[in-house]
């Protein structure tokens, strides 16, 4: 039985080594937040949570499926849909860390999440039924909305 608290504070500890290295190179590259009217922050903050984030999430699973037996397994029967996550992830924080540095128009960041969250959906995360009524050719698209909706509404959170 994997000692379930150890795995959680590799993955906390992953982020918090990655997030200052993050917070320098935001610094070096210019991703700075400053303050103004609508922002909430009163003095400069760095931007690029994003690339401290996923990488500790890579690392954090990889070290799961090192470390728990059933996790590794798991994770090697479900490499597929895995590895389409793993490229939409990588696609949409991609897309945000350059939109940090040099603000990019709605559309195209729009353009990549839907992209992003049609890999995802093609490599197996789809919702295909809804209270017992199942989507048939709704769910690619229906899965494909709520995708880029949850994208945009972390993203939301993430602006404040």
């Amino acid at each position: 039985m994997p000692n379930y608290l150890l795995l959680l504070s590799l993955g906390i500890g992953f982020a918090l080594l990655l997030t200052p290295i993050s917070r320098r190179l935001a610094f070096v590259v210019g991703a700075i937040d400053k303050p103004g009217r609508r922002h909430v922050h009163l003095v400069p903050t760095p931007r690029f949570g994003g690339a401290a984030l996923l990488p500790a999430l890579g690392l954090t699973i990889l070290a799961v499926a090192m470390l728990d037996r059933f996790a590794g397994g798991a994770m090697r029967l479900e490499s597929a849909k895995l590895a389409a996550l793993a490229i939409g992830a990588l696609m949409v924080t991609t897309v945000g860390a350059i939109d940090d540095v040099r603000p990019l128009r709605p559309i195209i960041k729009l353009m990549v999440e839907v992209a992003a969250a049609s890999i995802a959906v093609y490599g197996g995360y789809s919702i295909t039924s809804l209270s017992g009524i199942h989507l048939e050719l709704l769910s690619f698209p229906l899965s494909v909305l709520f995708i880029v909706t949850a994208i945009n509404a972390v993203n939301m959170i993430d602006g404040l």
